[in-house]
């Protein structure tokens, strides 16, 4: 279908994709000039009884809004959990993060915890480096007077060597909504070393709607650069606090 500019369109799943996954969440998305397609992460993969939870793979979106029928493999590592955001990195790379966030039982997971450098191999992505970002955002200060171990990563853009962390949570006792930077992530990466004096605290910023259940502090659980430098933030109510109708783009 040919749509008029900034007409919406709704994603179309097909069932070859149900036979092997639940219904994927559409959690980040970033364009592949390569394959002339979008890049989609979501938050699960796979199907339980099918012993494929967490298949490490993607999935990949057309322009006219329909998921292809096969996902797209990630080739070196075991599985995705929680998968949430991916943006284009240098060189035709991508960055891809997971939660970085406790499992439904309160525990956290290694394979929650992890940033990942892809490369475009063919019809697979590559797996080529990756870093735990929890702990070092912990040891860097960013977090001072916020609960630390509510961290839960949604958002990720890259911009002139740095990459920039939008969590959902902690926010910040006044409530603002954190952005981190992480400088020379490209060369941490390839090193498999992260310093805490790489890491700053970017922007806190009030995210404050009202609705019917009054105000709302959202957290961001996406962000992108735009060609001017600017940046668009999509937020959402983190888990545990009200509602707030639905998200909104800042």
């Amino acid at each position: 279908a040919i749509l008029a500019p900034g007409e919406p369109t709704l994603v179309t799943v097909p069932p070859a994709i149900l036979t092997i996954s639940t219904m994927p969440e559409l959690s980040g998305l970033v364009y592949s000039r390569a394959l002339d397609r979008y890049l989609v992460i979501s938050d699960d993969t796979g199907k339980k009884e099918l012993g494929t939870a967490h298949a490490p793979w993607l999935y990949t979106l057309r322009r006219d809004g329909a998921l292809d029928d096969a996902p797209l493999p990630i080739m070196g590592i075991d599985g995705l959990n929680d998968g949430e955001a991916i943006c284009a990195g240098p060189a035709g790379s991508f960055f891809l993060t997971t939660s970085h966030s406790k499992n439904r039982k309160g525990k956290h997971k290694a394979a929650r915890n992890q940033l990942l450098r892809l490369e475009l191999s063919g019809r697979a992505l590559v797996a080529t480096a990756a870093l735990d970002l929890a702990d070092v955002i912990g040891a860097s200060g960013v977090l001072t007077g916020t609960d630390t171990d509510r961290i839960d990563v949604e958002g990720l853009a890259y911009r002139e060597g740095a990459l920039y962390v939008g969590l959902k949570a902690p926010q910040t006792a006044e409530g603002a909504a954190l952005i981190v930077r992480v400088a020379d992530i490209d060369g941490s990466l390839r090193r498999g070393e992260l310093a805490p004096t790489q890491v700053s605290r970017y922007a806190a910023l009030s995210l404050l709607v009202t609705t019917a259940a009054g105000p709302t502090q959202q957290g961001i659980s996406d962000l992108s650069f735009l060609p001017d430098g600017s940046l668009a933030i999509l937020a959402n109510s983190p888990k545990g606090l009200p509602h707030d109708g639905g998200g909104a783009l800042w």
